[in-house]
């Protein structure tokens, strides 16, 4: 028998007697039979997200029926909520009764992403919402549509808007598209998806979104509806509640121009203040979000200016380096006001995170949002929607539209979803985008299962033609932006909690039919 020896060295005299050539072509082959094995280990142990999505970039990409994954891994919450809508679309599509399917475009935040765990679970909520409506819709007697609900992931900050937004195009004849549902931030990708969808003449309704410049997307023959106030509504609404009560007021605001929600929420505050008992402090002050926001310098020129009421236009990370500083400011006599707008939720969920170290055990010195709280500061933000509204201004709501947010039963939202909260306005946003679109589709009496129809019917839904909603009668103006649409003003508590302060909106008091301007 040949030693093992003398075996490898034969294997290595016959390589050597090859040409260079030979070689080159050996040792390309094995590289290729290699990196073979290599890619189908790799795919077996990579997991899929299925069909209709695909995975790039680490995130799952596309459209899905509820059967493909829209994040690349796993999420608590996303398998049930994707298995409930797959198996209602399944119902409908089987069954004889006409249907119209409504995609709800949203960027699934990806896992590494810095503030993911917020941002997945208000996607998750919105789902949630939207799917507790579908089932409404669909379980109604002698329903003459049904609605099927799909999900379109456009990625994280909506960067991959532009594999997506063509899909949905061609769903409109595939697969009897009717209407897009926008939802995730007030960024340039969001807003260049929705005038991409506008242009195609496909209806878009917004529910998060609250960016001044979504303003002129619609034009009378195409259909956009902003279901939450933008932000002049917010500042409009903060604006009124402080024309009687502040003596300075000071705008601290970022200067990341790429961000529509900060830009457009200062200016906005600034127009609506105009003319107010106080004075409006010039010029305002301004940081770099991120690392250099030199938040420390800012707060010694808010002791040396002396407002009593901060406008703060900037997302919520910006705002926790604020209060932080803010705990140790030189003027701790001073006590302020900050306003701002609804991008502050999550930093609520910060303070209440602080709240829950404090009782482990924490130093206090990790706790400078608690610090910056218990300084004298007040953090006081408009939002979109707030369920506590429902008990305090009962007035505003009309029972049926709240009722499967509210009730506990088998298809109610609490049944669903025992463990889900309807703290964040995810839920209710999401609900109340697949109400809005229900109703358009059979306004007038009648049948608007089209695009064009929806489209005509969105153009009507104002005045007496308001629609009660979960968050506030929204009554669209022509170019589907809402009037005098509720605003609700919330106060963060040092514990996190938020507490509803006013139930206000730009004119004051929200839209009523019959009641108040709508």
């Amino acid at each position: 028998m040949m030693s093992p020896t003398r075996r490898l060295g034969s294997v290595f005299g016959w390589f050597g007697k090859l040409t260079a050539l030979g070689r080159v072509l050996v040792i390309a082959v094995v590289l290729v039979v290699v990196a073979g094995v290599v890619y189908g280990v790799w795919t077996l142990l990579t997991p899929t997200c299925g069909s209709g999505t695909s995975r790039t970039d680490d995130q799952c990409l596309g459209v899905s029926d509820g059967s493909a994954q829209v994040t690349a891994h796993e999420v608590p919450g996303y398998a049930d909520i994707l298995g409930k809508i797959k198996a209602q679309n399944d119902l409908v599509t089987s069954s004889k009764i006409p249907y119209v399917t409504i995609a709800y475009l949203m960027p699934v935040q990806r896992q590494d992403s810095a503030d993911s765990a917020g941002g997945l679970q208000a996607s998750l909520h919105e789902l949630q919402g939207a799917f507790i409506e579908q089932l409404q819709v669909n379980s109604a007697d002698n329903a003459p549509v049904h609605v099927r609900l799909v999900i379109a992931n456009d990625g994280d900050s909506s960067a991959h808007w532009r594999e997506v937004v063509p899909t949905l195009m061609k769903m409109v004849g595939s697969d009897h598209l009717v209407a897009v549902v926008a939802t995730g931030y007030s960024v340039q990708a969001t807003q260049d998806a929705i005038t991409a969808l506008s242009v195609a003449r496909i209806p878009v309704i917004t529910t998060r979104l609250t960016a001044d410049t979504l303003d002129g997307v619609s034009t009378p023959d195409r259909a956009f509806a902003r279901i939450a106030p933008s932000n002049s509504d917010e500042a409009a609404a903060l604006a009124a509640d402080l024309r009687t009560t502040a003596s300075k007021v000071l705008v601290v605001r970022s200067n990341d121009s790429t961000d529509t929600y900060v830009q457009s929420l200062a200016v906005a505050f600034e127009q609506k203040y105009a003319g107010g008992a106080g004075t409006l402090m010039s010029p305002e002050e301004t940081f770099n979000p991120g690392p250099y926001s030199f938040m420390s310098s800012v707060v010694s020129s808010v002791c040396e200016r002396q407002p009593n009421v901060i406008m703060f236009a900037g997302r919520s990370d910006d705002l926790e380096q604020f209060v932080k500083a803010l705990a140790t400011r030189s003027c701790g006599n001073l006590p302020l006001t900050i306003v701002t707008g609804d991008d502050a939720e999550d930093f609520t969920a910060a303070v209440a995170d602080e709240v829950s170290q404090e009782t482990k055990g924490a130093s206090p010195s990790s706790l400078g949002l608690i610090g910056g709280l218990n300084s004298g500061v007040t953090v006081r933000y408009a939002d979109i929607a707030d369920s506590s509204a429902w008990k305090t201004n009962p007035e505003a709501f009309v029972p049926g539209a709240i009722g499967a947010l509210n009730e506990n039963c088998s298809t109610c939202f609490h049944g669903q979803f025992p463990s889900s909260s309807l703290d964040d306005d995810a839920a209710i946003m999401g609900h109340d985008a697949i109400t809005t679109v229900a109703t358009a589709l059979t306004f007038g009496s009648q049948l608007n299962n089209t695009t064009d129809g929806v489209t005509a019917a969105f153009k009507r839904l104002h005045g007496p033609n308001s629609i009660p909603l979960a968050s506030g009668w929204l009554s669209l103006s022509p170019y589907g932006d809402p009037i005098n649409k509720a605003v609700p003003i919330l106060q963060v508590g040092s514990d996190g909690g938020p507490q509803l302060f006013k139930f206000g909106s730009p004119a004051g008091r929200p839209c009523i039919p019959d009641r108040t301007p709508c």
